[in-house]
């Protein structure tokens, strides 16, 4: 004759104890730790983690520390009233330029061709007119980029432009509206 035993019948709810109802911490405690080792343990894991972003944070930080503004040197060939104005009206402007004074253009653009000078501007009349060397790249993109920013603040402050009253748009809506429902 052979015996076998028969698995306990599960625990009715009142036979609970309190200590097994929530969330079992001890294993839970025990798994994180045991990862943990694991993790420690392996070398590749703990390099790519830990050492390779430090690495690279310090490489980046020693390459891009002395990024600051950067800043022009520009002579002023006679008067030019608009960077004049512009100086005026802007402070920050003169954290990005530098101005001379000449009253020599041939000396000016003879500057701009040696780099001793990052632009020469001139005014004729209504126009500005800057001279600058495209020899470096960066430099001349900066040039261009404050004197258009010079020469689109002096055309918005001469056209004072009216704020708008109405709203053409939704009176187009409707008509449009109405046109296609035929």
């Amino acid at each position: 004759m052979t015996t076998s035993k028969l698995p306990a019948p599960p625990a009715q709810a009142d036979d609970v104890s309190p200590r097994t109802r929530g969330v079992n911490w001890q294993g839970f405690r025990s798994l994180s730790r045991a990862m943990f080792r694991g993790f420690v343990r392996d070398r590749a894991a703990l390099f790519f983690t830990i050492l390779f972003p430090v690495l690279f944070l310090l490489l980046f930080g020693s390459i891009y520390k002395s990024s600051s503004t950067p800043k022009i040197n520009v002579v002023e060939v006679g008067r030019v009233s608009v960077l004049d104005q512009a100086r005026a009206d802007s402070r920050q402007l003169d954290k990005v330029l530098t101005v001379t004074h000449t009253s020599s253009l041939a000396h000016a653009l003879n500057d701009v061709r040696q780099a001793n000078v990052d632009a020469a501007v001139q005014q004729q009349g209504g126009r500005l007119i800057v001279h600058y060397s495209i020899a470096n790249p960066t430099t001349a993109g900066v040039v261009n980029s404050v004197f258009s920013g010079i020469v689109q603040a002096a055309n918005q402050a001469a056209s004072h432009p009216r704020p708008l009253t109405s709203c053409p748009l939704s009176r187009w809506r409707t008509s449009q509206s109405s046109r296609s429902s035929t």
